[in-house]
């Protein structure tokens, strides 16, 4: 089925107007408030009374019984959880949550869920895609401050209601302007200190009014977080003795400012009014300094030296008409309008080894990104049936250019660097959630999603590349005992290219095997992928603990790798779509009171994860993903010191070593091993009076080092050369005040 409805054939506002007036079938609104894609927020409402222990404990509790209520398989992490260990940025906050890895010892942008790569997951806002002043699709989730956070959810398997790319999984993050209701304002304030690079803080609030009618939610923070992802790197040659290496100090800084207000309007006869407008500011100030070694590793070549200031900014709103067509019918209307920007300004000098200047340059970059997303949904509700169906669309714009002078003089742009990118996709789906039996609730769906790519370079050639999918999706709750769950569910999605990829331009990065320059390309294909779920939930202790167990099987075409090859004395990697591919793996997740042994206010937590893939070569044979770690998990325990109202906390984070060879274009491989990280926090959450808290936390204890080697092999087997890189991590101290009033 293919559509002819572009905004390259349909005015803008016209494809607006018409989208709306076009109703079809499909699910509840995503999680747009009150509800979420896992459809909490009826069931939260009829939730069994909380018994409180502490406040983590207590967010536990509520957190399982929202898990408990949905009609898929998910997990949520409710805001005290997400601020136990104090970390600003919600990446870091993450690294606890079951499956979440990154991809890099520092590195908290990307989220990895069940080891799988980042572009396998799909990162929501209050239930609705955001662009991120990048090329990615996945928002960064280190943009997002932990203190604007409400709660989490990782839904593992798909449903028709959703955007279709969340292979590995979903995260859905629903910030507190994005519930039905906020019960009290906050205000948190806090300061740090990052090891070796410098002081961290924060200032966040949320308030909210009524007026007759009216409801206004404003929520907001300013705070800065810093970064380190210095690094050294060593050369050697065939035979083991060096050849040369470079020294890299990056610090970054990272200043935020974010404000996410909320209006609703209740009216009897019109129904109900939202508009919920937003912006993220981030700037970051970088110090990159490389100094490059001659072959000996320890007589100095030259010294650059470079100073980055890069601003995003992401900004728009979420218009909402809502209303009841009958007692058993609602029509839901929304308009999302976003627009993203990244503006970047290098600054970089390089010297010799002597110290007089070899170069002098100022580089400029922009990057501008548009989407308008107008969607209908219709819910119907039938005897023991939720019926919904819905159309929409998501239209995107990216325009990318750059300058730089040159020792005083201008330079022409690259032109590899100027381009546009517009993809239409047009959506519709259906869902019906059924009742089957008391015990038994069955939810199947049907997605389309059709989608029109144009790329124009800076010549003014184009390359479009169309696509339709259908995404059909089945899950399945059955209660086998009041306390135990047994789930089911089979969905296909699609992984599309990130949009810069699609380009043919070269992002230079060091040029090495462990970091090689990437290459777009135009004639990447749209991956389909498979997948099957399988669960199991037990609840205990009141809802205060649980063991969960699942199972999940993913069987990907036209799978898309980065491709290595050597051009010249530099590495290049570019995005192919390399054949088929699998991943399998199993996931446990547990919390549980130790009550029960003698241990009264002791919590133990935990979760795990394993997965093996495949991949099948261009050339032949099969491989693992791409850094893809074999295991990861969390280990926890909570203690609520009644007398002091104070709950410790412990957690140890721990990611399995990579080893892998990938077969290069030119012939021969690409040998790599990276070690295991493990990570010790600790924390202390103290109620100094009535709406008052005070945590404190050491983040990153162990402070371990990442090594990494890389080696290039002839078609033999036999080094031709070797990379050796080494990362160090920092240790962060925080204290936090929160006050609710």
């Amino acid at each position: 089925m293919k559509f002819s409805l572009s905004s390259r054939s349909v005015p803008h506002s016209a494809l607006v107007v018409l989208t709306f007036l076009i109703t079809g079938p499909t699910q509840l609104a995503l999680a747009q408030t009150p509800s979420s894609p896992t459809q909490l927020g009826e069931d939260a409402q009829s939730l069994d009374p909380i018994t409180v222990f502490g406040e983590v404990d207590t967010s536990a509790q509520r957190a399982v019984q929202l898990k408990a209520s949905a009609p898929n398989s998910i997990e949520v992490i409710t805001a005290e959880q997400l601020q136990q260990y104090n970390e600003q940025a919600l990446g870091d906050a993450l690294r606890r949550v079951p499956g979440v890895t990154y991809d890099g010892a520092n590195r908290s942008r990307e989220v990895r869920l069940r080891g799988l790569p980042g572009e396998y997951t799909q990162v929501l806002v209050n239930g609705r895609p955001m662009i991120d002043g990048e090329s990615r699709r996945s928002f960064e989730v280190d943009r997002i401050p932990t203190g604007l956070v409400e709660r989490v959810e990782v839904v593992r398997s798909p449903r028709a209601s959703l955007p279709g790319q969340g292979a590995a999984g979903t995260v859905n993050i629903i910030l507190k302007n994005g519930v039905e209701q906020m019960p009290q304002s906050e205000l948190a304030v806090g300061a740090g200190y990052l090891e070796g690079n410098g002081e961290q803080g924060e200032l966040s609030f949320a308030t909210a009014t009524k007026a007759g009618p009216l409801d206004v939610m404003l929520a907001g923070s300013v705070q800065r977080f810093r970064r380190s992802e210095s690094k050294d790197e060593f050369e050697f040659d065939a035979g083991g003795s060096p050849d040369g290496g470079v020294l890299e100090l990056n610090e970054r800084r990272f200043d935020q400012i974010n404000l996410i207000p909320r209006l609703a309007l209740q009216t009897d006869q019109l129904g109900r009014f939202e508009f919920d407008p937003f912006y993220l500011r981030t700037t970051e100030f970088r110090d990159d300094i490389e100094t490059d070694l001659e072959a000996d590793q320890v007589t100095l070549k030259r010294v650059s030296n470079e100073n980055r200031e890069r601003v995003r900014e992401s900004y728009g709103f979420r218009g909402g008409w809502e209303r009841e067509l009958s007692p058993s019918a609602n029509l839901r209307l929304n308009l999302d309008w976003q627009r993203g920007e990244t503006d970047t300004e290098r600054d970089e000098t390089r010297l010799n080894a002597d110290g007089t200047v070899d170069r002098e340059r100022q580089r400029t970059e922009l990057i501008e990104l548009e989407m308008t997303r107008p969607e209908a949904i219709l819910t119907m509700q039938a005897q023991d049936h939720s019926l919904s169906f819905g159309v929409g669309a998501s239209l995107r714009g990216h325009d990318e250019t750059n300058g730089e002078i040159r020792d005083g003089a201008a330079r022409p742009p690259r032109e590899d660097r100027i381009f546009e990118i517009d993809e239409d996709i047009v959506f519709a789906f259906a869902e019906d959630v059924w009742n089957v039996r008391d015990n038994l609730r069955v939810t199947g769906g049907l997605r389309l999603e059709d989608s029109e790519t144009e790329t124009t370079d800076f010549f003014g050639v184009s390359t479009e590349n169309d696509a339709d999918f259908l995404l059909p999706s089945v899950n399945a709750v059955f209660s086998a005992t009041p306390q135990t769950d047994l789930r089911f569910g089979v969905a296909r999605t699609l992984r599309r290219p990130d949009l810069r990829a699609l380009s043919p331009s070269i992002d230079e990065e060091d040029g090495t095997a462990a970091d090689p320059d990437i290459q777009g390309n135009p004639r990447q294909d749209p991956e389909s992928i498979w997948g099957l779920d399988l669960g199991v939930d037990h609840y205990f202790a009141d809802n205060r603990g649980h063991v969960s167990l699942n199972l999940f099987e993913r069987m990907f075409e036209d799978k898309i790798e980065k491709f290595t090859e050597q051009d010249g004395n530099r590495f290049v990697a570019t995005p192919q779509n390399v054949g088929d591919a699998r991943a399998r793996g199993i996931e446990l997740s547990a919390r549980a009171p130790l009550t029960g042994i003698g241990l009264d206010g002791f919590t133990l937590w935990g979760n795990a994860g394993y997965t093996d893939s495949s991949v099948d070569e261009i050339s032949g044979g099969s491989r693992p993903f791409l850094n893809q770690p074999d295991a990861f998990g969390n280990l926890g325990l909570d203690y609520f010191v009644a007398p002091w109202n104070t709950t410790l906390g412990l957690a140890v984070n721990h990611v399995t070593s990579v080893d892998q060879t990938q077969q290069l274009d030119g012939g021969g491989f690409l040998d790599q091993s990276i070690e295991s990280r493990t990570r010790l926090d600790l924390s202390s959450s103290t109620k100094l009076a009535d709406g008052l808290d005070l945590t404190l936390s050491i983040t990153n204890l162990l402070g371990q080092t990442e090594d990494r080697v890389d080696q290039i092999l002839d078609n033999s087997g036999a080094v031709i050369s070797t990379t050796r890189t080494s990362e160090p991590t920092y240790q962060a101290a925080f204290a936090r005040l929160n006050w609710t009033y």
